[in-house]
C-alpha cells in the first residue's frame, strides 16, 4: 500500500529509533514509501542515496498542529498515498484522527507508558490509538502499555510487532560468565561504521 511515514527520527540524524524505521522502510517497495521527516545536517546526499522519496520540512521538527495534518494530507494528495504511519504515537500522532485517511502508528516504549500512566495523556493516547487502522510495537512491552491505556480493548486495532533486530553477521552473542563484568558489543567483522541502537547491551558484547 502506498504511504508516508511522518517521523521527526529518521537518518541521518543517528540513534536507535531512526536505524530502527530506517531498517524497516528501506525493505519495502520504494514505489510505495514516501517519508516525511525533519531536517538534518547532511541529509541531502542521504536522501539522495535512497531508493524511496524523502521530504524534509523547513522548521526544524515537526509537531501536531492544523498546520502539520494540512500538509500531510497534501503531500498524501501528491503522493497518492492511501495511509500514513505516524511515529510517535505522541505528541506526533495526534495529528492522526485529523488527517481524514487511514492511519497508524508505531510504539516504542516510554513515549506510550509514561503518558498512559498520567490521566491525560492516557486521554490522549487512547484517542490517537482508538482511531488508528493499525498498531507497530517495537516488542511485547510496548503493546501490553498501549492495551493498558485503552478504555476499550475491543478499540485496540489490529497490533504487529517487530521487534528490532541484530545483525548476527556483525554481532556475536556474549559468552560472557556472571562473575565477569558486563561489556557492550563485540564485532564479529571488523567494520569502521556501526549502525545505532544495533545491539541490546544485556544480550551481547565486546
Amino acid at each position: 500500500m502506498r504511504h508516508i511515514l511522518v517521523t521527526n527520527d529518521f537518518p541521518p540524524k543517528i540513534g536507535g529509533i531512526q536505524s530502527y524505521l530506517w531498517e524497516l522502510w528501506r525493505r519495502l517497495p520504494s514505489d510505495e514509501v514516501t517519508v516525511l521527516t525533519s531536517p538534518h545536517r547532511g541529509a541531502e546526499q542521504f536522501d539522495q542515496a535512497q531508493p524511496f522519496h524523502v521530504v524534509r520540512i523547513r522548521e526544524p521538527v515537526l509537531l501536531p498542529s492544523p498546520v502539520m495534518s494540512r500538509r500531510v494530507r497534501r503531500l498524501a494528495a501528491d503522493v497518492g498515498a492511501e495511509g500514513v504511519i505516524i511515529d510517535p504515537v505522541l505528541p506526533l500522532g495526534l495529528i492522526g484522527p485529523e488527517l481524514g485517511l487511514p492511519y497508524g502508528v508505531i510504539l516504542h516504549g516510554a513515549e506510550t507508558a509514561v503518558p498512559g500512566r498520567l490521566p491525560a495523556g492516557r486521554q490522549l493516547l487512547n484517542r490517537v490509538i482508538s482511531g488508528a487502522s493499525l498498531i507497530v510495537a517495537a516488542g511485547g512491552y510496548p503493546e501490553t502499555e498501549a492495551r493498558r491505556a485503552a478504555r476499550d480493548a475491543h478499540r485496540v486495532p489490529p497490533v504487529v510487532q517487530i521487534p528490532p533486530g541484530v545483525d548476527t553477521a556483525r554481532w556475536l552473542r556474549s559468552t560472557r560468565r556472571p562473575s565477569e563484568p558486563t561489556s557492550v558489543c563485540r564485532p564479529a567483522v571488523s567494520s569502521s561504521s556501526v549502525s545505532a541502537g544495533s545491539c541490546p547491551a544485556k544480550a551481547w558484547t565486546r
